[in-house]
């Protein structure tokens, strides 16, 4: 973990890509990557195949992280395969665990592909593309980032984004098709009344969705896809944390998202 003067120096190299104008220009990549899920799931309807929407969420944001963070996606959407990174994950579900596993892992990250791909993308230097990287390069320049540094911070925005991201797509998916098809009604029709062709349909456009936007973070609220904040242990003989018996011994953590936002 990254101490106080260390930390605020790789979010000033790092604050650019998330700008509201760098967003806009990274849309490119997003629409590319969206456009071959909505084109994969259409095959699947066509044949009228049953599809795993919660693995398909996962070659999406995979493909799309990596494309934002390496230069380069890992081919899942196209090849309807799981990357060796994507059952790792998978494998190691909650991020706050995950990211003590890639630390203690006897497999370095560069065995999975990640430290050929962001390599790849720093020889790229000097090259405009509007992608996390991007930016951090031009930090380098000024001294503020190091190139190990930018290896180790795209490595964990590939581990913390693609992940959470593709749960909260599946849950959200979920919630309003087999659980809230009244909401899921009204949500469709204020998407039609607000575009009515694919190229309408851009981060700009979207942002004024209002409707789309509870729907969003109602469903984080219920179902955060990663557990922050500080662990506690409970008493040695019991603790009773909202009604329910816990242990004596254990660790305990909360979604800081739920606590601010309980109705």
């Amino acid at each position: 973990m990254a101490d106080d003067v260390t930390h605020a120096r790789l979010r000033r190299a790092m604050n650019p890509a998330f700008a509201p104008c760098a967003l806009a220009a990274q849309e490119s990549i997003l629409q590319s990557n969206i456009d071959t899920f909505i084109r994969q799931l259409r095959g699947f309807a066509e044949r009228n195949e049953k599809v795993n929407l919660r693995l398909w969420y996962n070659y999406l944001t995979f493909d799309l992280i990596g494309d934002l963070a390496f230069g380069e996606g890992f081919g899942r959407l196209r090849t309807s395969t799981c990357h060796g990174w994507v059952h790792f994950v998978l494998d190691n579900f909650y991020i706050s665990a995950l990211l003590h596993v890639v630390h203690r892992s006897e497999r370095p990250a560069s065995s999975y592909g990640f430290g050929l791909k962001i390599r790849r993308r720093i020889q790229q230097v000097g090259t405009e593309r509007a992608d996390f990287t991007d930016p951090m390069l031009k930090s380098r320049q000024e001294g503020l980032i190091s190139t190990e540094e930018i290896q180790q911070q795209a490595s964990i925005l590939m581990l913390a984004g693609s992940e959470t991201t593709s749960l909260g797509l599946a849950f959200t998916t979920d919630l309003l098709v087999r659980q809230r098809p009244a909401i899921l009604a009204q949500l469709r029709e204020e998407l039609l009344g607000h575009v009515q062709t694919k190229s309408e349909i851009t981060i700009l456009s979207i942002n004024g969705l209002t409707y789309l936007q509870a729907v969003l973070q109602e469903s984080l609220r219920l179902f955060p896809p990663s557990i922050n904040g500080f662990a506690k242990e409970t008493p040695p003989r019991k603790a009773v944390i909202d009604g329910h018996f816990i242990p004596g011994g254990c660790l305990a953590k909360w979604s800081n998202q739920i606590l601010l936002s309980w109705p």
